[in-house]
């Protein structure tokens, strides 16, 4: 179509949007759907022939805003037949103008026909990839109703390993319901050997799997070897074959890792070793110059580090060791000295790693029995005994604390009272050991205590009297009167005699001067 005049586009808007507010009742005829079809294609046709490509871009607004105004009316969540089918005539243009925008509109409003939208837009593959990769990522990494049949699911596998190889690993391994023979016959097809092996495991053929992924990793050594020598000196930290032969060592890992640790698994893991030691081999062989060939040794020694890394979890670095000379028994020990060193390093690490816990450990212990002996030695502030405040009047009348004192087994149980706040006050809990032999060693605890308090009481002969005043207060009910009787007083105070003053020496021939002073006076005036 021509292009049209933007006041003439505005009445078309104008008018789609009436047309859908009169097709939304639910009693509305059908043919106002089909004409309310027919007034929204006439809008997005509209703008999609202006000249300007910023003016373009204003269909996806038009269509989201009106389609999600029509659904809210019409209480829906799919669109009607001759709606969905206007969108779907026009996805080649809007994808062509923006892949993303497309997207969302397919997943928006085409959700339970994008197979349909996917073959819409055949006759160009990088548009319908770049729209079937932005659904399939809206579908899956949201809780959108979007259906992805297995045809859509299908193509996009293709499509993935025409346009992204790299990626179709990553999407089989994060996802299921596709079908693995199809997948698998395409994976094939475009050469891409890790999805190739992922899916030959997935349908049972482990040694098939295991056997393509280390033919892969063995080409993509050849190639990464290429690619070194190509690159510039300065280049060749971070070429494309590196990071390919990267994915292809994870894919060969992770396939000896699904094994165990049996000998099937042993013999894997000394399979995918043997393959890089035989790429390291063809290295010494080869003629090339001492940059090109260091570069080809590091990256060829990161690989053996990643794999051994990955062994060490399943294999004992002795067996390692010893498979490498047995092995290459008539090989120099120079010629696995990066492969050992590699193998001391991981064993060096997971050392590290076991001193360091080790410390952490100690250290904590350290923490650990610091607070505690903190905790044992420092007091605590108790403030009430079985419920009862320490500082209540009535403590002694609402505890029995005589039997309390007197209970050889008795104990006192402390507890903060607010348990998040230890450093706060605590409580006290008396608990009395129970049953006829607790109360055996009670009564001959008492028993005790009243002997020893008899043995060191002033015996005196009394009257019978005073006999009989001394059981009544021992039988007594009051604590204080009974304690008074029974327990030993102090021995009654006895004032001792003065001792004789003490002469000091003297020195004969010599005189106190007290005594020379007292010598001179008259006989008589002497007062001592």
């Amino acid at each position: 179509r021509a292009k049209r005049p933007r006041h003439a586009l505005a009445l078309a808007c104008f008018s789609a949007r009436g047309a859908l507010d009169a097709a939304a009742p639910r009693k509305a005829p059908p043919s106002f759907i089909v004409a309310a079809a027919d007034a929204l294609g006439d809008a997005v046709d509209g703008f999609l022939n202006d000249a300007e490509t910023a003016f373009k871009r204003r269909a996806f607004d038009f269509c989201s805003r009106s389609l999600a105004r029509f659904r809210e009316r019409a209480m829906v969540q799919r669109l009607p037949a001759p709606l969905a089918d206007i969108l779907a005539a026009r996805l080649p243009a809007l994808a062509a103008l923006d892949s993303q925008l497309c997207a969302r509109l397919v997943a928006d409003f085409l959700g339970e026909r994008v197979d349909a939208a996917v073959a819409a837009l055949a006759d160009d593959a990088a548009v319908q990839f770049a729209v079937l990769d932005a659904v399939i990522e809206e579908a899956d990494g949201s809780d959108m109703s979007v259906d992805v049949g297995a045809a859509a699911r299908r193509r996009y596998v293709d499509l993935l390993c025409r346009f992204r190889p790299a990626r179709v690993y990553d999407y089989l391994a994060t996802r299921d319901g596709y079908d693995v023979d199809a997948c698998l016959e395409v994976c094939r097809r475009h050469n891409v050997a890790d999805a190739t092996a992922l899916l030959l495991d997935a349908a049972g053929d482990a040694d098939g799997a295991l056997s393509v992924a280390l033919d892969s990793l063995g080409e993509r050594c050849d190639a990464l070897r290429a690619d070194l020598r190509a690159a510039a000196p300065g280049t060749r930290d971070d070429v494309p074959a590196a990071a390919a032969a990267r994915r292809c060592l994870e894919a060969a890992t992770t396939l000896c890792r699904r094994r165990g640790r049996g000998d099937d698994a042993r013999s894997a893991w000394f399979a995918l070793l043997d393959r890089l030691l035989e790429a390291k081999r063809r290295l010494r062989l080869g003629r090339d110059v001492p940059s090109t060939a260091a570069a080809i040794q590091t990256a060829l020694n990161d690989l053996v580090r990643r794999t051994l890394g990955a062994m060490a979890e399943h294999v004992p670095l002795t067996e390692v060791v010893a498979k490498l000379f047995e092995d290459h028994a008539d090989a120099t020990l120079g010629e696995f000295r990066d492969v050992l060193a590699s193998a001391l390093d991981t064993c060096r690490f997971d050392l590290k790693i076991h001193e360091t816990v080790r410390d952490l450990v100690r250290a904590d212990a350290g923490v650990a029995a610091r607070a505690a002996l903190e905790r044992r030695n420092r007091g605590v502030l108790v403030v009430e005994l079985d419920g009862v405040a320490l500082d209540d009047p009535d403590l002694a009348e609402k505890i029995d604390l005589d039997t309390l004192y007197r209970s050889p087994g008795a104990e006192l149980l402390l507890a903060p009272v607010d348990p998040e706040k230890p450093e706060g006050h605590w409580k006290a809990t008396s608990r009395l050991p129970e049953g006829p032999e607790a109360e055996k060693e009670r009564e001959a605890f008492i028993g005790a205590q009243r002997r020893a308090a008899l043995a060191n009481r002033d015996v005196r002969v009394g009257t019978l009297g005073s006999y009989a005043a001394y059981f009544e207060a021992a039988s007594s009910d009051d604590p204080k009167i009974r304690e008074a009787a029974l327990l030993p007083r102090p021995p009654p105070h006895k004032p001792t005699a003065a001792a004789p003053p003490k002469i000091a020496p003297r020195v004969p021939g010599t005189l106190d001067p007290k005594a020379k002073f007292s010598a001179a006076l008259p006989p008589g005036e002497l007062d001592l």
